[in-house]
C-alpha cells in the first residue's frame, strides 16, 4: 500500500495588471525593474506581457498581504494573514502551505484558499488550526500563497509569528519500541511504539500510550492507560480500551468495540467494526464508519488498573 496522496488545486483563467505602479515599471524599463525588485512584495509576479516583476510594500501591492501574529492555545484555529485583492479584476487563491515542514513540537493544519474568486478590494483570511506539545513563543513560520487572476499568477511567501500554549505530550517519555515482528503478549509499563509496517502478535496492555505508525498492526486487544493513537493505514484487529483518548488517521481499522476516557476521532475512511463507548467527544471524517452503537460524554469510568 503506498502512502497518501497529496492534494493541491489548480485554477487558470484571463484579464490583467493595469494598476499605475506596474504599469510605470513597465514604461521605466530595466532600471525600473530592478530598482522594485529591492522592496520584495512578490516572490513573483507572471503575466501576458510577457515580464516578471516585485512592487511595492504588501499594503501597496496587488495581492495586499497582512501577517497576523497569533497567540492560541494548542487546537485552536487562527488567522495567519489576511489578503486583499487589489487588482482591478477577480483574484483566485490557489493553494497556501507551509513554505518548510513545521517542526515536531508545532503543526498547523488546514491551511487553504477559497473556491470563490475574490473581488476587487475584497479581503479573505488565511486560517489555520494550531497545535503545540508545549509552550512556544513568537515562532516565526513562512507560508506560500499561490494566486492568479485571468492573466496574471501571482506566488509569494510570507513570515508570520505564533505563540501557542501547549499541554506536555501524554505519550512522551520511556517508551518500548516494536521496529519489525513480535509475538507474544506485552505488558509494559511504558508507551508502546510499533514502527511502520511493524507486526505485534497477541494482545497489548500498557501504562503509558500505545502508537502505531503508518500500517503497522496488532492482533489482538489493546488496554492502556493513556491515548492509542493509529497512523494512516495501521490496524488493530480486536478491541481498545484507553484511559486516555482514541484517534485513526485516515483508513485505520479498529475491528472490535471501542472504550475511551476521552475523545474518539475517525480521520477519512477510517473504521471502528463495533460499539464506541467515548468520555469525551466522537467525530468521523468523509466517509468514516462505526459499525455499532455510539455513546459520548459519559465519564471516564475505570480505564486503567492503577
Amino acid at each position: 500500500m503506498g502512502r497518501k496522496r497529496s492534494r493541491s488545486r489548480n485554477r487558470s483563467g484571463n484579464s490583467g495588471v493595469s494598476r499605475r505602479a506596474v504599469l510605470g515599471l513597465v514604461l521605466a524599463g530595466g532600471a525600473g525593474l530592478a530598482g522594485a525588485q529591492q522592496t520584495g512584495a512578490f516572490s513573483s509576479v507572471t503575466g501576458d506581457r510577457g515580464f516578471d516583476v516585485q512592487t511595492a510594500e504588501d499594503e501597496d501591492a496587488l495581492v495586499g498581504v497582512k501577517p497576523n501574529n497569533v497567540s492560541v492555545e494548542s487546537g485552536e484555529e487562527a488567522t495567519l494573514f489576511t489578503i486583499t485583492n487589489q487588482f482591478n479584476s477577480d483574484l483566485r487563491i490557489d493553494s497556501v502551505y507551509l513554505d518548510a515542514p513545521a517542526p515536531n513540537d508545532l503543526a498547523i493544519e488546514g491551511l487553504s484558499g477559497t473556491s470563490m474568486p475574490l473581488f476587487p478590494g475584497e479581503k479573505h483570511d488565511i486560517v489555520g488550526t494550531i497545535s503545540c506539545d508545549s509552550d512556544i513563543e513568537d515562532r516565526q513560520v513562512a507560508v506560500t500563497i499561490e494566486t492568479e487572476t485571468d492573466s496574471e499568477s501571482v506566488k509569494l511567501t510570507r513570515n508570520t509569528k505564533i505563540t501557542c500554549s501547549g499541554e506536555a505530550d501524554p505519550c512522551a517519555g520511556e517508551r518500548m519500541v516494536i521496529s519489525n515482528r513480535n509475538n507474544g503478549a506485552i505488558d509494559s509499563k511504558l508507551t508502546v511504539l510499533l514502527k511502520e509496517e511493524a507486526t505485534q502478535k497477541g494482545r497489548v496492555k500498557a501504562d503509558g500510550c500505545v502508537i502505531l505508525r503508518e500500517e503497522a498492526e496488532i492482533n489482538g486487544s489493546v488496554r492502556v492507560c493513556g491515548n492509542v493513537v493509529l497512523g494512516e493505514e495501521a490496524k488493530i484487529t480486536g478491541s481498545v480500551s484507553a484511559g486516555g483518548d482514541v484517534s485513526l488517521d485516515e483508513e485505520a481499522v479498529i475491528g472490535g468495540s471501542v472504550s475511551a476516557g476521552g475523545d474518539v476521532s475517525l480521520d477519512e475512511e477510517a473504521v471502528i467494526g463495533g460499539s464506541v463507548s467515548a468520555g469525551g467527544n466522537v467525530s468521523l471524517g468523509e466517509e468514516a464508519s462505526i459499525g455499532g452503537d455510539v455513546s459520548q460524554n459519559e465519564g471516564s469510568g475505570k480505564y486503567c488498573d492503577n
